[in-house]
Protein backbone atom coordinates (compact mmCIF):
# COMPACT_ATOMS: atom_id res chain seq x y z
CA UNK A 1 0.00 0.00 0.00
CA UNK A 2 1.06 3.14 -1.44
CA UNK A 3 0.74 6.02 1.64
CA UNK A 4 2.43 9.54 2.63
CA UNK A 5 4.83 8.44 5.14
CA UNK A 6 4.84 9.33 8.45
CA UNK A 7 7.24 10.80 11.16
CA UNK A 8 7.00 7.74 13.10
CA UNK A 9 8.53 5.47 9.77
CA UNK A 10 12.03 7.40 11.01
CA UNK A 11 13.38 4.72 11.81
CA UNK A 12 12.11 2.15 9.16
CA UNK A 13 13.09 4.61 6.46
CA UNK A 14 17.04 4.24 7.84
CA UNK A 15 16.67 0.94 7.85
CA UNK A 16 15.56 0.88 3.99
CA UNK A 17 17.61 3.63 3.03
CA UNK A 18 20.77 1.60 4.03
CA UNK A 19 19.75 -1.00 2.31
CA UNK A 20 18.65 -0.03 -0.84
CA UNK A 21 21.05 3.28 -1.52
CA UNK A 22 23.91 0.86 -1.74
CA UNK A 23 22.23 -0.80 -4.85
CA UNK A 24 22.00 2.23 -6.80
CA UNK A 25 25.68 2.80 -6.62
CA UNK A 26 27.81 2.51 -9.33
CA UNK A 27 29.80 -0.52 -9.54
CA UNK A 28 33.09 -0.16 -7.41
CA UNK A 29 32.24 2.93 -5.40
CA UNK A 30 34.05 2.75 -2.54
CA UNK A 31 32.39 1.01 0.46
CA UNK A 32 33.49 4.33 2.36
CA UNK A 33 32.21 6.69 0.22
CA UNK A 34 28.48 4.91 0.49
CA UNK A 35 29.08 4.88 4.38
CA UNK A 36 29.69 8.40 4.32
CA UNK A 37 26.66 9.04 2.15
CA UNK A 38 24.36 6.89 3.68
CA UNK A 39 25.82 8.94 7.42
CA UNK A 40 25.21 12.47 6.15
CA UNK A 41 22.08 12.07 4.08
CA UNK A 42 20.48 9.07 5.25
CA UNK A 43 20.33 8.94 9.16
CA UNK A 44 17.80 9.18 11.54
CA UNK A 45 18.41 12.70 11.96
CA UNK A 46 18.22 13.51 7.91
CA UNK A 47 14.91 11.49 7.93
CA UNK A 48 13.67 13.59 11.23
CA UNK A 49 13.98 16.50 9.04
CA UNK A 50 12.98 15.41 5.56
CA UNK A 51 9.40 14.48 7.55
CA UNK A 52 9.11 17.44 8.94
CA UNK A 53 9.75 19.71 6.00
CA UNK A 54 6.86 21.27 4.17
CA UNK A 55 8.66 21.42 0.89
CA UNK A 56 9.21 17.72 1.01
CA UNK A 57 6.64 14.05 0.58
CA UNK A 58 7.54 11.39 0.99
CA UNK A 59 5.79 8.57 -0.14
CA UNK A 60 6.00 4.59 1.33
CA UNK A 61 5.36 1.34 -0.17
CA UNK A 62 4.20 -0.56 2.83
CA UNK A 63 3.12 -4.52 3.13
CA UNK A 64 2.39 -6.29 6.11
CA UNK A 65 3.74 -3.39 8.11
CA UNK A 66 7.12 -3.54 6.51
CA UNK A 67 8.60 -0.81 4.42
CA UNK A 68 9.12 -2.32 0.69
CA UNK A 69 10.50 1.38 -1.40
CA UNK A 70 9.83 4.96 -0.89
CA UNK A 71 10.45 8.33 -2.80
CA UNK A 72 11.01 11.70 -1.99
CA UNK A 73 9.57 14.89 -3.66
CA UNK A 74 11.27 18.28 -3.22
CA UNK A 75 9.46 21.28 -3.94
CA UNK A 76 10.37 24.58 -5.06
CA UNK A 77 13.60 26.43 -5.98
CA UNK A 78 16.09 23.41 -7.67
CA UNK A 79 19.31 23.39 -5.76
CA UNK A 80 21.23 21.80 -8.93
CA UNK A 81 22.09 25.10 -11.27
CA UNK A 82 21.59 23.41 -14.08
CA UNK A 83 18.09 22.29 -13.04
CA UNK A 84 17.18 25.89 -12.21
CA UNK A 85 18.28 27.45 -15.29
CA UNK A 86 16.47 24.67 -17.42
CA UNK A 87 12.95 25.21 -15.72
CA UNK A 88 13.75 29.10 -15.58
CA UNK A 89 12.15 29.59 -18.95
CA UNK A 90 8.50 28.15 -17.49
CA UNK A 91 9.26 30.40 -14.46
CA UNK A 92 5.46 31.52 -12.80
CA UNK A 93 3.62 29.21 -15.38
CA UNK A 94 4.48 25.32 -13.46
CA UNK A 95 5.35 24.43 -10.26
CA UNK A 96 8.72 22.77 -9.86
CA UNK A 97 9.06 19.36 -7.92
CA UNK A 98 12.37 17.14 -7.64
CA UNK A 99 12.19 13.38 -7.72
CA UNK A 100 15.25 13.29 -5.17
CA UNK A 101 15.25 9.46 -4.31
CA UNK A 102 13.33 6.67 -5.38
CA UNK A 103 14.65 3.26 -3.95
CA UNK A 104 13.12 -0.30 -3.51
CA UNK A 105 14.00 -3.47 -2.07
CA UNK A 106 16.06 -6.18 -4.63
CA UNK A 107 13.14 -8.01 -3.55
CA UNK A 108 10.67 -6.03 -5.14
CA UNK A 109 12.85 -5.73 -8.41
CA UNK A 110 10.34 -6.39 -11.56
CA UNK A 111 7.62 -5.88 -9.68
CA UNK A 112 6.71 -2.49 -11.14
CA UNK A 113 6.86 -0.91 -7.81
CA UNK A 114 8.94 1.86 -8.96
CA UNK A 115 6.63 2.43 -11.30
CA UNK A 116 3.71 2.50 -9.06
CA UNK A 117 5.85 5.24 -6.34
CA UNK A 118 6.92 7.34 -9.30
CA UNK A 119 3.01 8.10 -11.07
CA UNK A 120 2.41 8.48 -7.43
CA UNK A 121 4.89 10.54 -6.69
Amino acid sequence: MIRTAVPADAEALVALAAETFPLATTPGTDPADIEAFISANLSRGAFDGYLADPDRILLVDEVDGRLIGYTMLVLGEPYDADVRDAVAAFAGQVAVAELSKCYVRASAHGTGLAVALVTAS
